[in-house]
């Protein structure tokens, strides 16, 4: 009944947005955007002809943004994926393979910008905490570089730096890089 009313978005099988178009439940001609994701495993699955069947009811391609995502790009992906999606050769879409940055690139460039915050911090504070800067110097086995560094590390928080990935601790896993040469739109 809510689909006959209007919806903003559908999800759903391949399998089972067929039946709702096959049904007339579904209707596509005010459709904008369309995205199929694991479209390399629908092959597995065997919805290769019910995804066809539904990628080809929108009468006027050129209106509906289509996003297709695979991990792999099977021969059927491929056609399919030339088949139905416009190629814009000129958006400079680019997927790039990118470590996941260290703990330590972190901290490196969190030090980069202490040390600029202190550079531009005034020379009249200088008498004020000269006398602590020098008990300290005199005080330490370590140098004054090494005293330094562990000031800018605690000036940004930084007491310990762990050996784990920040963005997983999964070890075999990528993180992509997307750039384009235009802004995307993406219906929020």
């Amino acid at each position: 009944m809510a689909l006959r009313r209007g919806v903003d978005i559908v999800v759903g099988t391949p399998g089972r947005v067929k039946d709702f178009i096959v049904k007339a439940t579904l209707n596509l001609k005010c459709l904008k955007f369309r995205v199929l994701d694991e479209a390399d495993e629908m092959l597995n699955m065997g919805f290769v002809d019910d995804v066809e069947l539904i990628l080809g009811k929108v009468e006027d391609a050129t209106k509906v943004q289509t996003l297709l995502f695979s991990a792999t790009l099977p021969d059927w992906v491929n056609k399919l994926s030339l088949r139905f999606l416009k190629v814009d050769t000129e958006s400079g879409v680019k997927f790039e393979h990118v470590s996941a940055p260290q703990p330590t690139d972190v901290a490196q460039s969190a030090g980069s910008e202490a040390a600029d915050a202190i550079a531009s911090v005034s020379d009249s504070v200088i008498p004020i905490f000269r006398q602590q800067a020098e008990q300290l110097l005199s005080s330490s086995s370590l140098s004054g570089a090494d005293l330094l560094a562990k000031a800018l590390a605690k000036a940004v928080g930084y007491t310990d730096i762990k050996k784990r990935s920040l963005l997983s601790s999964l070890e075999d896993y990528s993180t992509l890089h997307l750039q384009t040469g235009r802004p995307m739109w993406l219906p929020v």
